[in-house]
């Protein structure tokens, strides 16, 4: 909290984790997502963008990427329900690695595996792969 002319004041995270808490404990929503961003690509279809900046994940079984299962749940849960797909952008040093999460969950087995933490990590070379993307936003 910030104190403002001696008035208590709540931060925009503390005022969201205080609203997090309402939502599951007084009004019982256990599914809460909260999205990073949603667009409109190409004046077409709308897609939640999940932002992550990792490090690699390194072999075995290969270098790869991902996100926690429960949250692959949930956003499965959105395309299923709403048609509302994700597109995970993942910063890992100087590169940019996208691809749709439905893409994702439709790959192989032996290009997907989960870990004991519970992460599902994909292989980075299923992967649209952007290098030097700083120096396109100048």
């Amino acid at each position: 909290m910030i104190m403002t002319n001696n008035n208590l004041v709540l931060t925009g995270y503390e005022g969201e984790q205080l609203i997090r808490k309402v939502l599951r404990d007084i009004y019982k929503q256990p599914n809460l997502q909260q999205l990073d961003w949603m667009v409109k690509w190409d004046d077409k279809n709308y897609y939640i963008i999940e932002a992550k900046v990792r490090e690699m994940y390194t072999p075995p079984p290969f270098f790869g990427t991902g996100l926690d299962i429960r949250q692959i749940e949930l956003r499965i849960e959105l395309l299923k329900d709403l048609g509302l797909d994700t597109i995970l952008m993942v910063l890992i040093g100087e590169d940019l690695y996208i691809r749709k999460l439905s893409e994702l969950e439709s790959l192989p087995p032996q290009d997907k595996f989960d870990t004991g933490n519970r992460i599902r990590i994909y292989n980075i070379n299923r992967f649209e792969k952007i290098t030097n993307f700083r120096e396109r936003l100048k």
